[in-house]
């Protein structure tokens, strides 16, 4: 049976208007014209395409235009917003973390279809099955002592984190009847354990992360960067190494981040936080595979006892 075609999907893989890359021509430099167009995977609200413009020189610029394209990202994702990764690549702009760099904005759409960004194209590709796991789960650590350095000015220009999921407000999904989930609410119910706060990713996964063969590039989209604690980014990004590589893996990540911040030890109250903000943040009618359902359990009973 053939499927009706998804109007958001096209939307995403659409070739940006001729306007909108006119603007980024110009933002380019002068004389720059785009000699190539590639859509770029990933993103629920907004499009990325990789960009090449050449000048009459021969001088070659390879860029990222971000365009806010989903008709509803206001009211569906209302965090996820150009100004918001503006901030944070401002931020980022004299920092020692490999990320993209902002070279142009066009936030109220004057020039372009949508809101739209142009930011300069990091070499690398998304992670693929790593041959030395140990070596990739500490090059994910290993980045990101110089991430969370950049407290001193952040809390200026992002906006502190917000838990995804109001745990006095909500109860576990119908899909997740277990106790673990019961409790893992009651035990976000009470006060987080004091953790001071710095610049943080908050959505920090292997699939934010570029790569060229096994080492590590960038680390991209940074439309949720906030002030918060540390173990925000520890927690997220080790429930997603759950899922993709396994228990051990992020139990490496983990041990690795450790020895090279030489911060406190991980508070696993971050692990049922972010956990939570994954299962809680769902559709009610549209479960998990039961396979991930069981993982993140078993992954949130390990921090429950950790707490006991």
């Amino acid at each position: 049976m053939t499927l009706p075609p998804d109007p958001i999907r096209q939307r995403l893989r659409a070739r940006p208007p001729a306007p909108t890359l006119a603007w980024a021509e110009q933002r380019a430099g002068n004389g720059m014209q785009t000699t190539s167009v590639a859509w770029l995977a990933g993103g629920s609200s907004h499009a990325n395409h990789a960009i090449t413009l050449t000048d009459a020189h021969g001088t070659v610029r390879e860029l990222v235009l971000r365009r806010w394209v989903r008709p509803d990202w206001q009211t569906t994702d209302p965090e996820f917003t150009p100004q918001r990764e503006i901030a944070a690549l401002t931020l980022l702009a004299n920092a020692d973390v490999p990320a993209p760099r902002l070279v142009a904005a066009d936030v109220d759409a004057a020039s372009c279809d949508v809101p739209a960004l142009l930011e300069t194209r990091v070499p690398g590709h998304p992670p693929r099955p790593p041959a030395d796991l140990d070596g990739f789960c500490r090059q994910l650590a290993a980045v990101l002592p110089s991430i969370h350095a950049v407290e001193g000015r952040a809390g200026t220009i992002v906006p502190s984190f917000r838990a995804y999921v109001d745990v006095h407000a909500t109860a576990p999904p119908p899909w997740a009847p277990s106790d673990i989930w019961r409790h893992a609410w009651e035990v976000l119910a009470q006060s987080p354990p004091p953790s001071p706060a710095c610049f943080i990713h908050r959505d920090y996964h292997p699939g934010n992360t570029l790569w060229i063969e096994d080492q590590l590039t960038a680390v991209v989209d940074w439309t949720y960067a906030s002030l918060g604690p540390v173990g925000l980014d520890l927690g997220h990004m080790r429930w997603n190494l759950v899922l993709d590589y396994g228990p051990d893996a992020a139990e490496r990540f983990l041990r690795h981040h450790a020895e090279l911040a030489g911060t406190a030890p991980h508070q696993p109250y971050w692990d049922i936080r972010t956990t939570v903000d994954l299962i809680g943040d769902g559709d009610p009618h549209d479960p998990l595979p039961a396979r991930d359902l069981n993982a993140l359990e078993a992954h949130v009973t390990r921090a429950l006892r950790a707490l006991a």
